[in-house]
């Protein structure tokens, strides 16, 4: 099985970043499935099994349209190339760096970046600019698709970090019990 990771990532290094970002998330919900179906009976039937299933087929179906968008190369560029740095920081373990760069994926730095433009009694002068980013293009997180499938991702990455651990410095801590 480790010489298969091997090869299997051998050959995502070898790919273009948008095929090499659906062929990890594959392998990585691959390995989530096999986890989610091998839980006990009893451990499926409690609320924490129930969820934990219900969070990976909410992660699975997420991903339909960017294996769509990346499959037909209409995911926007900017959009790729953060997933192709997500997926390396994923690969060297460093979560902290791959959360920093989803952070900046689905927040930036847009001053409103969920579409509050007018938080006040007054007319503010530049309030149309609020809603686009510098280059002129809606917030990424205005498209719905690509917002459930960043939100995916952040949930994938909260998996693999759970099976694939690293050292504190370069983890997140989600205030878990486990």
């Amino acid at each position: 099985a480790a010489a298969e990771k091997v090869k299997a990532e051998q050959r995502e290094n070898a790919m273009e970043v948008g095929e090499a970002v659906v062929s990890y998330i594959k392998r990585m919900m691959a390995e989530w499935e096999e986890e989610v179906n091998n839980l006990p009976e009893e451990v499926k039937r409690t609320g924490e099994g129930k969820q934990g299933f219900l969070q990976f087929r909410a992660t699975q179906r997420s991903f339909e349209l960017l294996y769509e968008r990346i499959g037909e190369g209409t995911l926007v560029e900017a959009i790729k190339a953060a997933l192709g740095r997500m997926v390396k920081a994923m690969k060297e373990r460093n979560y902290l760096h791959a959360s920093e760069i989803y952070v900046m994926l689905s927040i930036g730095n847009a001053p409103w970046p969920i579409g509050v433009t007018s938080v006040g009694i007054h007319d503010r002068s530049a309030r149309e600019k609020i809603s686009f980013a510098m280059n002129g293009e809606a917030h990424v997180m205005n498209d719905e698709g690509t917002r459930k499938f960043i939100h995916g991702f952040k949930r994938l990455m909260t998996w693999v970090q759970k099976n694939y651990p690293t050292d504190p410095s370069r983890s997140l801590d989600f205030n878990r019990n486990a």
